[in-house]
């Protein structure tokens, strides 16, 4: 979701390769809210993935201007982005600027195990992040379905993108969820989940270190896309991992809300909502597990302030979490809650005060309603 020029918007993808943009107007009247109503207007609709789509982000375009880029990811490994743009008669347009095959660029890290041919295999692109650098240039982090995380540079001087490397650490399985957390001014964790159930973070800061060091040379490469690493990158060590789900991790959204803390909300296939309190210092972890607040995978997870998260699961139930204060880590539980009408629901997003919850269609609340 995002504004642009006083007015709300919403970025939807599917299975059917179709990026849709919506703006939410306030339009009804209700009755029983004695407020009007949000409803979704569909202002343009383009078809640009060769297969379903998994992930997208949003973030605003460093050339100076309202622009925002939409960088989604799906099957084929196919990795695209976008430029929406509102002309001065209010008109949303969507343009596609470039694309690439992530697995085509040669790995700086592989495992052994893997032959020359792994990279024809049907990669997906499940969850990806972007971070601007400057230079009207930004870092892709993509994470696929092969158990690594392709970095993947994207200038919008020249609209190339640049696969700089792919980076296989802990996880030996598929990647579900990745969440990018700046802690302080000079620490940026990567946090991912996957199939194997565990959460690992890394020390985003070092890859931004290097690549910052090399960004001249990256950018002023002539090829297009598919370009070979050519990156100085050394091999990165996790900064540590949690295990509290027994399989896969679908959902992670992580703040530092205290100093030297970090709150880290997690769902996954086993039921469960998981609260891990992080010490950035010892590297002790303090989990809170609940295995029967939901009836069914948790799909979306959304940490709102230091005291509250909300979570969803394909059992249609929205539920808002809350704690006495910040010092009672074992104390949380659900304030409230919501059905939805949604079948199959894949995913939650929180904006201001709308939570939109997404699968086969969508529906919107209000936090105050919860």
């Amino acid at each position: 979701m995002f504004s642009m020029r006083g007015r709300d918007f919403l970025v939807t993808s599917a299975d059917d390769g179709h990026v849709i943009v919506c703006e939410i107007v306030n339009a009804a009247f209700s009755h029983v809210s004695h407020e009007r109503e949000a409803v979704l207007k569909t202002r343009c609709s383009t078809l640009v993935h060769i297969s379903n789509t998994k992930c997208l982000t949003l973030t605003p375009s460093l050339a100076g201007n309202d622009d925002v880029l939409v960088f989604s990811g799906g099957g084929r490994a196919q990795l695209l982005v976008s430029v929406l743009t509102c002309d001065a008669d209010g008109e949303v347009t969507g343009a596609v600027k470039s694309s690439m095959n992530v697995t085509k660029g040669v790995s700086m890290f592989r495992r052994q195990s893997r032959d020359d041919n792994s990279e024809e295999a049907d990669v997906r692109i499940m969850a990806v992040t972007s971070h601007p650098l400057g230079h009207y240039t930004h870092l892709i982090s993509a994470a696929c379905s092969d158990g690594t995380i392709k970095f993947i540079l994207y200038d919008e001087g020249t609209q190339l993108l640049h696969l700089i490397t792919d980076f296989i650490y802990e996880h030996t399985h598929c990647l579900l969820t990745l969440d990018c957390v700046p802690v302080s001014s000079d620490l940026t964790l990567l946090i991912s989940g996957a199939t194997d159930g565990r959460i690992i973070l890394i020390d985003f800061t070092q890859i931004l270190n290097s690549i910052s060091g090399n960004l001249s040379k990256m950018t002023t490469r002539k090829k297009v896309s598919n370009s070979k690493s050519s990156s100085n990158f050394t091999l990165i060590q996790p900064f540590m991992q949690i295990s509290v789900h027994q399989s896969g991790v679908n959902a992670v959204s992580a703040q530092c809300y205290t100093e030297n803390t970090l709150t880290i909300c997690s769902g996954g296939d086993d039921n469960c909502v998981a609260v891990s309190s992080v010490d950035l210092q010892t590297k002790e972890v303090t989990s809170l597990k609940h295995n029967h607040q939901h009836s069914a995978q948790i799909t979306g997870i959304q940490s709102l302030t230091a005291d509250t998260f909300v979570s969803v699961s394909i059992d249609q139930r929205l539920h808002m979490w809350s704690r006495p204060s910040p010092s009672d880590d074992k104390e949380w539980g659900v304030e409230s809650s919501k059905f939805v009408s949604v079948a199959d629901v894949s995913t939650l997003c929180c904006y201001r005060d709308l939570l939109v919850v997404g699968g086969e269609g969508l529906v919107m609340f209000r936090r105050s309603h919860m």
